[in-house]
């Protein structure tokens, strides 16, 4: 049974993208100007002044968002001053369906890292969930995914770590088209959480 809350937080995440994506468009229709890119769906967490997911447009020429956009985003750091943020880490690029926490507000300087958004956030932005790190809650929202399924891919991966989507197949009763279909929501990273 999945979190009523979730499901609340996957339907505002996938309406806010959906109104985006239509202002672009006719935006698009009505000007001969080539569009602006597509502004970057971040979830900003801790010690921030509004913490929450935020739509960031890049502030300078390029297409890319830093962490230090959306820190700002998000109302800037509560307990801290943008000069307590490492300057590689306040300038690294963030994509959509990326999670951004600040913790420690009584230290200085804080801790700072970046990685994937909730599963089913991740899935409504059109993101893969990666099988080295998704819960077996994040892999039950996947089509087809039985629940015998996301345990034992969870299973096997504090063993021995996925490579590839492919290697699904070695999961009792998982056959080639199932994995086939897995792979427009799944792959293999395991990216670790960047920290300064």
């Amino acid at each position: 049974m999945i979190d009523p809350r979730l499901y609340r937080a996957i339907t505002l995440l996938a309406a806010i993208f959906f109104v985006v994506l239509l202002v672009r468009y006719f935006s698009a229709i009505s000007t001969s100007d080539p569009p602006s890119p597509a502004p970057v769906i971040v979830e900003v967490l801790g010690a921030v002044n509004k913490p929450g997911i935020h739509l960031v447009e890049s502030q300078n020429a390029s297409s890319t968002v830093t962490v230090g956009e959306a820190i700002e985003a998000a109302g800037g750091l509560s307990k801290h001053t943008p000069g307590d943020i490492p300057l590689s880490f306040y300038k690294h690029e963030v994509q959509s369906g990326e999670r951004i926490s600040v913790t420690g507000e009584g230290e200085t300087p804080p801790h700072f890292s970046v990685g994937p958004m909730d599963g089913g956030a991740r899935l409504t932005l059109g993101k893969k969930l990666d099988l080295n790190q998704a819960t077996e809650e994040e892999l039950s929202l996947i089509p087809k995914m039985k629940p015998q399924f996301a345990v034992e891919i969870v299973k096997r991966r504090q063993g021995k770590r996925w490579n590839s989507v492919q290697e699904l197949e070695e999961i009792a009763g998982v056959g080639p088209k199932t994995v086939e279909k897995w792979q427009d929501y799944l792959e293999a990273n395991c990216r670790e959480p960047i920290k300064p």
